[in-house]
């Protein structure tokens, strides 16, 4: 990211928290951000500005900036793959296909965990929170997988996402 964006982003940050990072703090966030876009950089800090009622670490702003980043390229939250798959999973039939329903990241976490079938068959018993867990852990490495390589990117529709970054 450019230095100009970088300080737009801590102006930000020190605006809205009662803090000032030192210069030796400001240094880890940026070793630790500065990989990220200008646009993806101001976009999350306005996201954790509108979820945080404390200063955010970098690790808060890399989450909110994974965030944005699949957003604005289509990628799936975690929360919105699990709905997905468990959605499908109610109505799934024994030799029913179900790949077209799904992206190929969500398709890949529901191929590690065993497939469809493992979510339709644990959701009469108890065994569906652990399928839960499983599919997240596996979605979240193909998500970070996904949206690593993009974090670096311009968004798509910057102007856009910029106006909105806070809101959600």
């Amino acid at each position: 990211m450019s230095p100009e964006a970088f300080g737009a982003g801590i102006t930000i940050l020190e605006d809205i928290y009662p803090k000032s990072l030192s210069e030796a703090a400001a240094s880890v966030y940026n070793d630790v951000c500065g990989h990220l876009s200008d646009d993806v950089w101001i976009v999350a800090i306005k996201r954790v500005c509108g979820r945080n009622t404390f200063f955010p670490v970098p690790a808060e702003i890399l989450a909110a900036a994974s965030d944005v980043t699949a957003e604005a390229h289509g990628v799936l939250t975690p929360d919105t793959a699990w709905r997905g798959v468990h959605a499908v999973a109610r109505h799934w039939g024994q030799g029913m296909s179900v790949r077209d329903r799904f992206d190929n990241a969500t398709w890949q976490a529901l191929q590690a965990i065993g497939g469809i079938s493992t979510v339709a068959l644990a959701e009469g018993g108890h065994d569906i929170s652990r399928v839960e867990r499983q599919f997240r852990d596996a979605y979240r490495r193909e998500f970070e997988r996904a949206t690593d390589q993009l974090l670096a990117s311009p968004l798509p529709d910057a102007n856009r996402l910029l106006a909105i970054g806070g809101s959600r």
